[in-house]
């Protein structure tokens, strides 16, 4: 109860609109550096369509999570579903937070490069 109540005043200090100013900024950086690399990321550019979640499409999806979690990097690997769509076949989900560091952002982008080549 206790971590609890202090996630909740974490939250409340920061603010709604300091948070979702900080998620867009990190999930635009984010779409960005990977875009650099090539990739087709299917989350919209604009922060006004776009939520904190980015969707990116790799070959090996599992092999590039499992190769980001061995750094300690959480992100999680979409493979098969969406069978509708072929967008959101082999892709790579990430949520980064307020509390994310560009830093972490850089890392997770870097770490996504050493994994594809």
């Amino acid at each position: 109860l206790v971590a609890a109540t202090e996630s909740m005043r974490l939250l409340l200090d920061a603010g709604k609109g300091f948070i979702e100013e900080r998620v867009l900024m990190l999930t635009g950086r984010l779409g960005d550096t990977l875009r650099d690399l090539g990739l087709k990321v299917n989350t919209p550019e604009a922060s006004s369509s776009r939520s904190g979640i980015l969707n990116f499409r790799v070959d090996q999806p599992q092999k590039v999570v499992e190769e980001l979690k061995a750094k300690g990097i959480i992100c999680g690997a979409r493979t098969g579903w969406a069978k509708s769509s072929p967008l959101f076949r082999s892709t790579i989900r990430v949520a980064p937070h307020f509390y994310n560091t560009v830093e972490e952002i850089d890392a997770f982008t870097e770490g996504v490069r050493e994994a594809i080549n």
